[in-house]
């Protein structure tokens, strides 16, 4: 069900865009229902209201009845966060190969202002066949589970699942079935599926990390860069819209402490961004094993290349909280170096969890768990991500 309100003299958006999305819909047997205000203008939706009893819109979203079973389902994926559709949920995607410019109708926005790549999105179809077969169809999907007790096949028979073009017969009573594919293409079941004590990986990295309980920690051991610390902490955590940037949030921000000020509880009912590396951040410096891979001879160190004059963001699971996730800034002296240098680079770093597109400027995006930050806060010098069960590190450097 589409329900569909315009004003007629909406001079932000020609009112002729909905009347031709209305029209495609209806062509395609969609259910419409589209409402054009006379002499309504871009507060179509207020106006609306003010000559309709709210009850309407209630009873229309309460008329709509989503089948929680259908037939056949398609769809695209972008970050395992959006993979559960239905009775079919995509857990990992195939995050080599090129990466896509996310808008690729405006290059030199993105290159100036917003991060430039994203992983291809993956996409899956799965379309019941009577009351025992399942046929499934991927691209760029690496794991993804179905859910037999939704998926509306017979419980008492096997059911044979077929996965591009792979047979997989299932006996019955399984209420659930997770597959993932091998590097040689060949597709399995994956036994491990649902087994792991850590954090769900959505594949979103630290930009995931606000649309959960979430704390940043800044670090005081270094009493030379606590300060620029703080305020790059602060800035991270708030969206607020201004006068120069107006996307955002008009009110609060994100919980900011000092490292001294975290508590146990804290630790093991949040999610952290730690601002500072093991010698400036107590807390950091609690779990510096869980980083010390990405270092080499006190350099930044990914994939066997070593990078001078850069930054780091790593998103893993907390080893103080394993079904928590944690996130470590490095901004060293020689990356970024004064107070509103700090700031400045993290207000536009925001830009990139805040997603990327119009309008959409207060939801967060998503971003790749490991990141070789450069003094541009929107290109990276490399980027990667874990697997579903955050192994196996895949990623490669980026170009200017």
């Amino acid at each position: 069900e589409t329900f569909i309100v315009h004003g007629e003299y909406d001079t932000s958006v020609s009112v002729d865009i909905d009347r031709e999305a209305a029209a495609k819909l209806q062509e395609a047997d969609y259910s419409v229902t589209y409402i054009e205000i006379p002499g309504g203008t871009h507060s179509a939706w207020a106006e609306w209201a003010a000559l309709n009893d709210p009850n309407t819109f209630f009873d229309f979203l309460n008329s709509c009845v989503r089948d929680t079973s259908p037939e056949h389902i398609r769809a695209v994926i972008p970050t395992a966060r959006y993979g559960c559709k239905y009775w079919v949920n995509v857990t990992e995607l195939d995050t080599s190969g090129d990466l896509d410019y996310f808008m690729k109708e405006d290059r030199q926005r993105a290159s100036t202002n917003f991060p430039r790549y994203l992983p291809a999105p993956g996409t899956i179809e799965a379309q019941r066949k009577g009351s025992s077969e399942i046929l499934i169809t991927t691209n760029r999907i690496r794991a993804f589970g179905i859910d037999l007790s939704l998926a509306g096949v017979d419980p008492s028979r096997t059911v044979t699942i077929d996965i591009d073009g792979q047979r997989h017969d299932i006996k019955p009573s399984s209420e659930s079935i997770s597959f993932h594919i091998l590097s040689d293409g060949v597709w399995e079941i994956d036994g491990s599926a649902g087994s792991s004590k850590l954090a769900r990986h959505d594949g979103d990295g630290v930009a995931g990390l606000f649309m959960k309980p979430l704390i940043i920690v800044y670090g005081t051991m270094d009493s030379q860069r606590s300060e620029a610390l703080e305020a790059g902490a602060r800035q991270l955590a708030d969206w607020s819209w201004t006068d120069d940037l107006r996307i955002g949030v008009k009110t609060g921000m994100f919980r900011v402490k000092a490292d001294t000020e975290l508590t146990e509880e804290d630790i093991q009912d949040n999610n952290l961004i730690l601002v500072g590396n093991s010698v400036e951040n107590t807390i950091t410096a609690r779990i510096a094993d869980t980083f010390a891979p990405y270092y080499s001879a006190g350099k930044i160190t990914v994939d066997g290349q070593a990078f001078s004059e850069a930054g780091l963001c790593v998103t893993r699971p907390n080893p103080l909280a394993p079904q928590r996730i944690v996130t470590c800034f490095d901004m060293p002296c020689d990356f970024i170096d004064s107070i509103d240098d700090v700031v400045l680079w993290f207000r536009f770093f925001s830009l990139r969890l805040r997603n990327n597109h119009s309008e959409t400027g207060s939801y967060p995006g998503f971003c790749p768990d490991v990141m070789v930050l450069t003094e541009h806060p929107g290109i990276d010098a490399w980027s990667g991500w874990f697997d579903r069960n955050w192994e196996n590190l895949e990623g490669q450097p980026q170009s200017d």
